[in-house]
């Protein structure tokens, strides 16, 4: 019945008595959100609405602001997402896990994962000795800190 939207668009008086209040409602709450200077949440203006004589629902004022597109600021802890700095290198022991998986390389040794290394920093270099002299049965699981790399 299409006839029945082009005369409900016409005459709003047609149209059900929750359009009509929706309709009216509309104007006050973006004058309230206007006059906040767009500052004011859905909670402020349906307070503002309420001092003002004009008994609504929240939720109604809800409905209503994100059909409109208002919002208030958001104010306090801003979304933080996870940006990886290209500056920071990563650690050693992501780059070798990664180095041998891509390769499909199994260094059965502390002695084989230095010979993979060449040069490498001070640091490193004495952790990888140190895991030598501890044994194969610890060194890799440390080295690695659990990245779930099997070492059988």
């Amino acid at each position: 019945m299409p006839w029945r939207h082009a005369a409900q668009r016409r005459d709003p008086a047609l149209r059900c008595a929750r359009a009509q209040r929706d309709g009216a409602l509309t104007i006050d709450i973006e004058r309230v959100w206007q006059t906040s200077r767009q500052v004011y949440g859905v909670d402020k203006v349906w307070q503002q609405l309420n001092r003002e004589g004009i008994v609504v629902a929240r939720c109604t004022v809800e409905r209503l602001m994100r059909r409109l597109g208002l919002r208030g600021v958001v104010r306090g802890k801003v979304a933080r997402t996870t940006v990886a700095n290209a500056t920071t290198p990563y650690p050693i022991a992501y780059k070798l896990y990664h180095f041998f998986l891509s390769t499909g390389q199994n260094p059965q040794s502390p002695q084989e994962i230095l010979e993979f290394l060449g040069e490498v920093e001070g640091d490193v270099t004495q952790e990888i000795e140190a895991m030598a002299e501890e044994g194969l049965e610890r060194s890799p699981k440390r080295f690695f800190k659990g990245i779930g790399r099997s070492w059988s």
